[in-house]
């Protein structure tokens, strides 16, 4: 296992420890992602996909990360978004960053 992919499920394992989530569970989803002929990318988006609404916490995804696993290219999904974005505010399914250093 890639050393990237095993430090981030160490930190899932530790987020999700206090509902009885251990690093040898994570493990085995991310490896049953592969086995069902997932990338390492995906197997680990759906990880932490899983987690999230399994505990009703929040992750947070990047675009490059939902377009690899929606099958959309970035910029397809960024237009979804530019077009949704009220209604996606509002669910709260996206935040806006203000800051200078993004401007």
């Amino acid at each position: 296992m890639k050393t990237k992919i095993y430090e981030e499920l160490q930190r899932l394992a530790k987020r999700y420890k206090k509902y009885g989530v251990t690093l040898d569970l994570l493990k085995q989803v991310y490896k049953d992602g592969i086995n069902n002929g997932m990338s390492a990318k995906a197997s680990l988006i759906g990880v932490r996909l899983g987690l999230s609404h399994h505990f009703k916490e929040h992750e947070y995804f990047t675009p490059a990360e939902i377009a690899l696993v929606t099958g959309q290219t970035e910029e397809e999904l960024n237009k979804q978004v530019e077009l949704n974005k009220d209604k996606l505010l509002k669910m709260g399914a996206i935040v806006e960053v203000s800051s200078p250093f993004f401007n």
